[in-house]
């Protein structure tokens, strides 16, 4: 499945072309991967996690360190207590985060909120509907890429 999370991979991808060959293999596996999508899914897509962390008020995050993806540092996936996928996080090395909130737009995501250069997004993963609600930040030289289905996002994230 691609979700919108891998539209906003591929847009991170234009951004940092240069990393693009290097990253396909790993943005691939990740298109495959939804919001709402149960654990087990991501799983057997992504193979095991770098780490599982379990947080407040029974989340879980599965940590994953790309190999061969040079500007891809990180990602990680936010699961709810159901077991179900409610948002991925993506922090790429570079400070990008305007160029890809232009590129969100450019593919049909509002812009909700810009406030000191970290951007909030609203838009529909391109296969499943699902409303997505994304922000975008850099913090010294890296930008982090949120994306979270609406409903979690409004339970867990603006509260």
């Amino acid at each position: 499945m691609r979700s919108s999370w891998v539209s906003i991979a591929a847009v991170m991808l234009v951004v940092i072309a240069p990393a693009a060959a290097a990253q396909a293999a790993n943005i691939e596996a990740m298109d495959r991967v939804s919001v709402r999508m149960p654990q087990s899914a991501v799983v057997s897509i992504l193979g095991k996690p770098t780490s599982t962390h379990e947080m407040a008020e029974g989340l879980k995050i599965d940590l994953y360190t790309p190999a061969g993806t040079p500007h891809l540092v990180s990602a990680g996936y936010l699961y709810e207590e159901d077991g179900r996928l409610g948002g991925h996080a993506y922090v790429f090395q570079g400070n990008v985060a305007r160029q890809a909130a232009a590129r969100l737009r450019e593919h049909g995501f509002t812009l909700l909120e810009e406030k000191s250069g970290t951007y909030r997004l609203a838009g529909r993963d391109d296969d499943t509907g699902t409303p997505v609600v994304v922000t975008i930040g850099e913090q010294a030289d890296l930008t982090t890429v949120l994306t979270f289905e609406k409903g979690f996002y409004d339970r867990r994230v603006q509260r």
